[in-house]
């Protein structure tokens, strides 16, 4: 995007880029948001504390690091967005309409006979410039599409096509590039940048799906002693999980039932732990049940240790499991479609973790400003819509 005398704003993550970021490794599962309590560790003196045991409070001091910095982006994250809303859509609007009334001007400067030769070019790349951002907010009205018909010599719709085709060659060779054999034509009902996402994500899911059945198909082939040897402890690790979670839900259902309870304060905290309990069953929370198991059952804090060892094992591995989702978690959290509008401002999506609204508002309103003192000039006497048009003209060949 390119901003003539009212600043540099970035334009937001490129088509081909969302492209890249919207496939299946990029599936959002940001809905768990647990409550951070007191840490779930095995304590005891260094020699007596196993392997298995170290390793278990690692992996605990880990998942709860990365569920706090989740809560804690997360609420950075909404803030920001109710900020944005708050404060930076309507100077947004109208900065948007600002522009529009700056190339109505503009366009009748190109249109006149006082501008020839390299002035009348750097007029129209100036143009287009701003014509360009219009259309990556919203679709060109009738009288912009005039005007994009006067200095590009083509009709916009005819463009739009143009470059719906481009970015169709582009996904074709992104999906290529793969392994997956895909032509530009399967794209052929797509209408919209949005529509090739779509597009695009339904067929990764296709893909998907015939692999998946491909594989179910293949003859098995005869598996070696080491594999089968694999499968059998991952079924016995699975099916201890199972059991795990299984016992340690249905002991705490008995304890947090908020019906069992006469106290109503007491009552209304277990109808609160209820849910967590819930929530964590359902996600295979391992840590959080245990948590609550060590919390609220034993009452202990080296409850922990009296697991056995085969058991430290299996969680140990179930807590790794959560300790990647939960990396994989925070990465993509600054990446969800709800903070779309903030990716605008930052060259990648995780930068907005870090995005100085307050700055970028302030940029916004100086810039909102600039443009209407520049309508300003460009409405008044024929002397100071020259001096203006002479301005920007010098401005934009600076930038070249």
């Amino acid at each position: 995007m390119f901003v003539i005398d009212f600043g540099l704003r970035y334009s937001g993550t490129q088509f081909i880029q969302s492209i890249q970021l919207f496939s299946p490794i990029a599936v959002l599962c940001i809905q768990k948001k647990s409550t951070m309590q007191k840490s779930l560790v095995i304590k005891g003196s260094q020699a007596q504390v196993s392997k298995a045991q170290q390793a278990f409070n690692g992996l605990v001091k880990k998942i709860e690091k990365l569920q706090h910095a989740i809560q804690q982006n997360s609420k950075l994250l909404d803030e920001k967005m109710r900020f944005y809303n708050s404060e930076m859509v309507q100077v947004e609007r109208a900065l948007l309409e600002a522009k529009k009334e700056i190339v109505k001007d503009l366009y009748k400067a190109f249109k006149s006979k006082l501008y020839k030769g390299r002035e009348k070019s750097l007029l129209r790349s100036i143009i287009s410039n701003h014509l360009d951002d219009i259309a990556e907010e919203e679709e060109l009205d009738e009288e912009m599409q005039e005007i994009f018909k006067g200095v590009e010599k083509m009709d916009y719709q005819f463009m739009k096509a143009m470059e719906l085709d481009k970015h169709k060659e582009a996904l074709e060779e992104i999906f290529k590039m793969y392994g997956f054999d895909v032509n530009a034509d399967a794209f052929g009902s797509a209408k919209s940048k949005e529509d090739l996402l779509k597009e695009s994500f339904k067929m990764m899911n296709d893909f998907e799906r015939k692999h998946e059945e491909m594989n179910k198909e293949k003859p098995a082939r005869k598996k070696t002693k080491k594999q089968l040897e694999s499968e059998v402890k991952a079924q016995q690790k699975e099916e201890l999980r199972s059991k795990n979670i299984g016992h340690v839900y249905k002991q705490l259902a008995k304890m947090f039932h908020p019906d069992l309870e006469p106290d109503p304060a007491k009552k209304i905290e277990k109808e609160e732990l209820m849910k967590q309990l819930t929530i964590a069953y359902e996600s295979k929370d391992l840590h959080t049940l245990l948590r609550l198991e060590l919390e609220y059952i034993h009452k202990e804090e080296n409850n922990a240790a009296n697991l056995s060892e085969e058991k430290l094992k299996i969680y140990n591995e179930v807590l790794k499991e959560q300790v990647a989702e939960l990396e994989s978690e925070l990465h993509m959290l600054p990446m969800h479609p709800q903070y779309t509008a903030l990716h605008a401002f930052v060259p990648w999506p995780q930068n907005i973790v870090n995005l100085n609204l307050v700055h970028e508002k302030l940029l916004l309103d100086s810039m909102l400003r600039k443009m209407k003192k520049a309508i300003e000039n460009l409405r008044g006497a024929a002397s100071e819509a020259a001096e203006q048009i002479q301005k920007l003209l010098k401005q934009f060949e600076g930038f070249e």
